[in-house]
């Protein structure tokens, strides 16, 4: 945490899996706005498409225990990865905001 200093870590959640380019674009967009305010983002759309859904849960799982609160993007509650993400970061104490109603 010290190379963050100030700055809040945030960790996007959101759908993926079924959507068009696996809502990349939308997690994209979330980052940037989010950048613009300050903060560090861990985006689980910047990957490598070579894993499996376990892989790709592990590592994201990893992330979200670096982040200090989480974002969840619009369609969280339809996606079992983001519904777990949420309710890891909740029974661990971390912050939680819906990105709609935040920005």
């Amino acid at each position: 945490m010290d190379v963050v200093k100030d700055k809040k870590i945030i960790y996007l959640s959101g759908p993926m899996t079924g959507l068009p380019k696996n809502n990349y674009p939308a997690f994209r967009e979330a980052e940037k706005i989010l950048k613009r305010r300050g903060f560090v983002i861990l985006n689980p759309a910047h990957t490598i498409a070579n894993g499996s859904y376990a892989d790709y849960l592990r590592r994201d799982i990893q992330m979200l225990l670096l982040a200090d609160c989480v974002v969840a993007l619009a369609g969280w509650k339809k996606s079992v990865g983001a519904k777990l993400e949420v309710d890891i970061a909740k029974k661990i104490g971390l912050e939680f905001v819906e990105f709609e109603k935040w920005v």
